[in-house]
This record gives C-alpha cells, sequence and structure tokens, in this order.
C-alpha cells in the first residue's frame, strides 16, 4: 500500500468534515424569532430620585453602545422612538403618556409594562393605542395596582411587523398622599378636629391617633374623620376626658386606602390645659341658725373637674376639720354649707381650703382658698318688771345651742351671791 497516497485522501477528508461542521446551520423558516425576544424584556426598575407627582425618564436598560458606534444605515431597520408626554392626576390617580415610536418595517404593537413593587408583584402589561396624530396614546389608573400609593415604573416595548421586540423608552410616576395641617379647635374641653383637602385616589377612610407627650403615649387612642358633604372636610370631635394627662397633645392623620394600604397624612399639637383655680368666698354668719356657706368659683381656662371637696375649720390645730363635698350650682360654680355647731361651735377665723380632681388626669389638685371671722353678735338687755323684778334679754345665739344659763350677782360681796338662772327661748329667736 502506498502510504502516502492514503495519508493525503485521510487529510483531504478531515478538511472536508472541518469545512462541512464549521459551517452554521440555516434557521427553521417558521421559527418565531419575537417569541424569543419577548422572553428578554428587561423589567427591572430604575432608581426612585422622583417627588411626588414627578414624572422622569428612564435610560434604554440594553443600550450599550455609544451612538457613533451605531451604523445610520442600521437604525431604520429596528423600531425606536421616546414618550413625548406623560401626564399625572394625583387625585384621580391616574396618569397618560404621549408615545412616538418608528420602524422600517411598519409597527405591530406597542407595549407598556408597569409597576410599582420592588418585586414587580403588581406588574400590568398595557398596550398603548394608535391615534389619529401618529402618537400612541396609553392611560392606567393606580386601582389597577390595588391603590398602591408609590413610584410607578412604565418601560415602552415596541413590536415591529417584522417580529422584532424593542425597547424604547421608561418614565417613573409618582402617587403619594399630599402632607396637609390638620384644623384642631380646643374649646369646653372639647377638641374638633377636621382635615381639608384630602383627595387621595382610592381613599377610604382618615383615622387620627391621638396621645398626650406625657406619659410615654400610655393614653394613646384612634378615631376616625367621617367626611362632612355640608363642610367638604372630614372631621370629628372627641373630649378631653378620654386622655390621662394634659399639656401637649399631639395628633397625626393617616389615610387607609381600598388596597388596605395605609399613609401619614399630616400631624398638629394642641396644649390641654389641666390646671384648675378659682375664687374662694364665704358668707355672713346666719345670726339665726348659725350656718354660713362657701364657694368657689373656677377661672376661665380651667380644666374639666369630677370632684370637688371644701375642708373647713376654725381651730388653729384643726381638731374641728371637716370635709364637705360641693355641688355644681347653675352657674358653673361649686358650694357647700356649714354650720358653727359642726365645728364644736367655735367663734372665729374660719378657714376654708377648695381641693379639686381633674377629670383628665384624676389628680387631686388644690383650687384655692379663703378666710373668714364668723361671730355670734350678742345683744343683752336687763329690764326692770312692774312688780320690781328684772328682765333679762339675750338674742344673738342661734341653732347649735341646747340652752343659755345667766350667771348674777351682786357688785358688793365679791360674788357671795353669785346664782345661775336658766333661760327660755322665745319664739322670735
Amino acid at each position: 500500500m502506498d502510504w502516502k497516497r492514503t495519508a493525503g485522501s485521510l487529510i483531504s477528508f478531515l478538511l472536508i468534515a472541518v469545512l462541512v461542521f464549521a459551517y452554521p446551520v440555516c434557521a427553521d423558516e417558521n421559527t418565531d424569532i419575537a417569541d424569543a425576544l419577548t422572553d428578554t424584556v428587561d423589567n427591572n426598575a430604575p432608581e426612585d430620585n422622583s417627588e411626588s407627582g414627578a414624572v422622569s425618564q428612564d435610560p434604554d436598560p440594553s443600550d450599550n453602545t455609544d451612538e457613533e458606534d451605531v451604523p445610520k444605515e442600521d437604525i431604520p431597520s429596528k423600531p425606536y422612538g421616546q414618550i413625548v408626554s406623560a401626564n399625572v392626576d394625583t387625585a384621580a390617580g391616574t396618569a397618560s403618556f404621549d408615545i412616538e415610536v418608528h420602524a422600517a418595517s411598519g409597527i405591530s404593537s406597542v407595549a407598556v409594562p408597569t409597576w410599582s413593587y420592588p418585586d414587580q408583584r403588581d406588574i400590568v402589561w398595557y398596550e398603548a393605542q394608535a391615534g389619529d396624530d401618529g402618537l400612541y396614546h396609553l392611560s392606567f389608573n393606580i386601582a389597577s395596582h390595588n391603590y398602591h400609593w408609590a413610584t410607578y415604573y412604565s418601560h415602552v416595548y415596541a413590536r415591529g411587523n417584522d417580529g422584532s421586540m424593542t425597547y424604547i423608552d421608561g418614565v417613573s410616576t409618582y402617587f403619594s398622599v399630599p402632607v396637609n395641617t390638620p384644623e384642631v379647635i380646643v374649646e369646653d374641653m372639647t377638641f374638633t378636629l377636621s382635615m381639608p383637602n384630602a383627595d387621595y385616589p382610592g381613599l377610604s377612610e382618615l383615622k387620627a391617633a391621638i396621645w398626650s407627650e406625657t406619659g410615654g403615649q400610655d393614653d394613646l387612642f384612634w378615631i376616625t374623620l367621617p367626611y362632612s358633604s355640608e363642610q367638604d372636610k372630614y372631621t370629628a370631635s372627641f373630649p378631653a376626658s378620654k386622655l390621662k394627662h394634659g399639656g401637649i397633645i399631639d395628633i397625626h392623620i393617616y389615610a387607609f386606602n381600598k388596597g388596605g394600604g395605609s399613609a401619614y397624612a399630616g400631624g398638629v399639637s394642641a396644649r390641654l390645659d389641666t390646671a384648675v383655680s378659682g375664687i374662694v368666698e364665704i358668707s355672713d354668719l346666719d345670726q339665726n341658725t348659725g350656718k354660713f356657706t362657701a364657694d368657689i368659683s373656677f377661672n376661665e381656662g380651667s380644666g374639666p373637674v369630677s370632684d370637688v371637696k371644701f375642708a373647713v375649720w376654725c381651730s388653729s390645730d384643726q381638731n374641728d376639720l371637716k370635709w364637705y363635698t360641693a355641688s355644681m350650682q347653675s352657674d358653673g360654680s361649686y358650694s357647700v354649707s356649714a354650720s358653727l355647731s359642726g365645728h364644736k361651735n367655735h367663734q372665729g377665723k374660719y378657714n376654708v381650703h377648695v381641693y379639686a380632681v381633674s377629670a383628665v388626669t384624676g389628680e387631686n389638685m388644690f383650687a384655692g382658698g379663703a378666710s373668714k371671722e364668723l361671730y355670734f353678735t350678742e345683744n343683752v338687755t336687763l329690764e326692770e318688771g312692774s312688780d320690781g323684778t328684772r328682765i333679762l334679754a339675750v338674742s344673738g345665739y342661734g341653732a347649735g345651742f341646747s340652752g343659755l344659763k345667766a350667771a348674777a350677782w351682786s357688785l358688793e360681796g365679791g360674788q357671795d351671791d353669785l346664782h345661775w338662772i336658766n333661760m327660755t327661748k322665745n319664739p322670735d329667736g
């Protein structure tokens, strides 16, 4: 065998085999390239640097080629364009886009995937509609995204008549709850709270979290602000008694949407004065009954009270001290009635201190005091009787005495004739 001829034939065979396997196999005519491109759509959200109601353009996520590196004759061969305008209606919860798209082969459809969560759980693929103005138009409502108040990302993809799928442009839109300052009025220990301009998309209800700064939110509670069509705002009232402390009261408003989400909508602080003080007055002593009254008129701005007590005494060591529970009068003052007989029939300087329990904090606070000299005004007369007797008359001692006795003696003899006379009370007192 001629080994040289055999080796030459083998080399020729190997060369032919290499050429055959290195030559690319043509794609089947029925292969849909557009379907493959669809699976590669980039849904990555751009970084959120937008403000409320703002619109920002997104860069092409797949364009890593400098414009000068692209041959000009290749540009018309694939779809290209831009978002011409984007408008946001925050109150309505809608955004609309005008899109310009061109392609040498024509446009089959324009898709606009839109989402708000980083994991794209709420992504919706919208199809823009061609308009008579040569632009494509799209409008979406956040209701289709469970009313999520957040930044929304929209990417525009164009499918050409040749089946190609191309990223065109991107935009970010922001739907949020504008932060406003609630209105609060404190009058007669009642808070009236209202929230104007609460035109939030998909709003379900407004709630207020309320607490006093004293006590570390130990008295925090929530109220709902219903809408008043008459006042055209959300409003509600609550009594100061729902709080445990006075001082600075904080109120925060939260908006809740139909999708179950919530957002801070605004806050305000108000002051609740719980200190109590007033003017205490003591009446003159009733000479017939031995009674007197004491009352207190609370100053304007004093906090609400749930209980008012009067401490009354005359003796310097307070051995005749007595407490009285006051009753509220028609004019708003509080009053008690006392008598000398209730204080060991002491006469002299009577002292009255008033203590009131705050209806807000439950604290027993000194509210005011007064003092007054209280004495019976005695009137003693001695008259000659027709039969040579003497008639002794004494007035000025009222109730609280079981009887009166008179000690009588002559000026001579050093009271050696002193004797006691029991006196009888006449109907005139």
